[in-house]
């Protein structure tokens, strides 16, 4: 195995695993507020993207800016949206998501997105 196939193999680990640790630590620290209903959509997402700034940056793994900010996407999706379906509901040439399995989400057949 080449040493580029192993880092491929192990990588995604890693940043899995530090997904789920700052997620967690994120959960911790904000706990009760992030169902406040008395804070906006707004103010909550900026404190949640700011907290998971603040906690990357306390992490001692080296990861570049743009996995930063993937993570922070990706946590933030999860903790105050519809994680891994998202994307797919923010965007406006979606009209619409549906899924009933644990498999990745598709698009309607003749959708803008659909690869066929």
């Amino acid at each position: 195995m080449s040493l580029a196939e192993r880092l491929a193999r192990t990588e995604p680990d890693k940043l899995a695993e530090l997904r789920e640790r700052v997620q967690v630590q994120l959960v911790e620290v904000l706990g009760p507020k992030l169902y406040d209903t008395t804070i906006s959509d707004r103010e909550l997402q900026e404190m949640v993207h700011g907290r998971l700034r603040e906690i990357l940056d306390l992490e001692p793994s080296l990861i570049s800016g743009q996995e930063k900010a993937q993570l922070i996407r990706q946590i933030g999706d999860s903790v105050l949206g519809l994680g891994p379906l998202e994307p797919f509901v923010r965007d406006p040439d979606i009209t619409e998501v549906a899924g009933s399995t644990k498999r990745a989400p598709t698009s309607t057949p003749g959708s803008p997105t659909d690869p066929g």
